[in-house]
């Protein structure tokens, strides 16, 4: 296999148009027009627009297995610099037998070089959950001064507005939520108007795995941010010590994420790809979850909450590594509910489908995740961290050392 990337033109508009058709129509299941259909608008809107939308083709040997665009953006001038240029990584590629051999990368590769040539200022880029290791291994980086108003969908703005509202009703209880500054733990971590408790987000001062804010606080609602490296056990121990003294931890959850290599064949992963999420995941499942127990064993009271995914038992979706340490972290949950139980210390896991709000996704977008599951939907950010709420309050007493299954009936069990 020889695979070479180069600019497109004009001229290369049915390949192109096909590669886009494989990849909605074909791949994800999208109804609307036929490929001899979409094929001539499509060259007409790549006509009217060569010089905001850079096509690049990805080859092998001549025929065309993926692609990509560059979108040029032009910012409002101002005195000391006239021409402001960003751009946007659009519509990356590859055909599903063409994956996992370094294609996408050279087509990244050459929207950077493409960019830097430019003079643009940025690329941005809305990556899938399978990509965010793919990008960042060509320096993407989470912007902390990036906001984005969805107006797609009324149903997502819904969706958030429900977020807003959702958080960790304590009722007088400290919880630490490590995570807190990424989707899930966010809305775990949220502390309730209504709750009498703390939460204390911990954060690492990493983007790339979010050990969130931890928000700790005594009955009366007030919270703090702490920032904590969740894989380093002497900060973590140190850390839940303190809290502890200050009155205790009552609720210990962990949301962080750690980046994934997905979408390749196990047959094609190297070995680093597949053990990173599971030495990362079991790293710091294992120090946070032991150090709360440590505290919570000696007041004779707690819950530990460790977050799964439904790829602990899915079979089919290439997840890499991650669906490996999804086991083993539900068997972590039941070893520790094991050791734990009879000292007063409650031990449970959740097991959530992809929650699309996370990475500000829409369902219909996903019809492959989609079509596994029994209800024809995927679970919303909300039903989570309701869940863990529950599983957090007296209500849930009797649960420990189960998984609560919020997978939509993807997986059963």
């Amino acid at each position: 296999m020889t695979v070479s990337v180069r600019p497109a033109s004009i001229s290369d508009g049915p390949a192109l148009a096909w590669l886009r058709h494989s990849w909605r129509a074909v791949e994800r299941g999208e109804s609307g027009a036929s490929l001899a259909e979409f094929t001539d608008p499509f060259i007409a809107w790549m006509e009217g627009h060569e010089a905001t939308h850079r096509p690049f083709v990805a080859e092998d040997d001549g025929a065309p297995v993926g692609m990509v665009w560059l979108g040029v953006v032009h910012r409002v001038p101002g005195p000391a610099q006239w021409a402001r240029l960003g751009g946007l990584l659009q519509s990356l590629y590859v055909l599903p037998e063409h994956r996992g051999r370094g294609t996408g990368a050279l087509l990244i590769d050459a929207v950077v070089a493409e960019a830097h040539r430019l003079g643009l200022e940025y690329v941005m880029v809305h990556p899938s959950e399978r990509s965010f290791p793919l990008y960042r291994r060509h320096g993407f980086d989470d912007s902390p001064g990036l906001l984005e108003l969805d107006l797609r969908h009324k149903r997502r703005k819904r969706m958030i507005g429900e977020r807003k509202e959702q958080g960790m009703q304590l009722d007088g209880k400290n919880a630490i939520v490590y995570g807190a500054a990424g989707g899930m733990g966010g809305a775990v971590g949220r502390p309730s108007p209504r709750g009498g408790g703390g939460v204390i987000p911990v954060g690492r001062p990493n983007p790339r795995l979010y050990s969130g804010p931890v928000y700790t606080g005594a009955a009366g609602g007030a919270a703090e941010t702490a920032v904590v490296d969740a894989l380093d056990r002497r900060a973590v121990d140190a850390h839940a010590a303190e809290v502890a003294r200050r009155g205790g931890i009552d609720v210990s959850f962990n949301a962080i994420s750690v980046p994934v290599e997905q979408n390749v064949p196990l047959v094609d992963m190297p070995l680093d790809d597949f053990l990173a999420p599971i030495i990362g995941l079991c790293r710091t499942h294992f120090i946070t979850a032991t150090a709360a127990a440590r505290q919570m064993t000696e007041r004779g009271s707690g819950v530990i909450i460790l977050l799964s995914a439904s790829a602990a038992q899915e079979t089919r979706h290439e997840m890499g590594g991650f669906s490996l340490a999804c086991a083993a972290i539900e068997a972590l949950t039941r070893s520790l509910a094991g050791e734990v139980g009879r000292k007063g210390v409650r031990v449970v896991g959740l097991r959530p489908n992809l929650t699309p709000e996370i990475f500000g996704w829409h369902e219909e977008d996903l019809p492959h995740m989609l079509k596994d599951t029994l209800t024809g939907r995927l679970p919303r950010l909300s039903e989570v961290a309701g869940t863990a709420v529950y599983l957090a309050s007296d209500a849930a007493g009797a649960i420990s050392g189960a998984v609560l299954n919020l997978s939509c009936g993807a997986v059963l069990g």
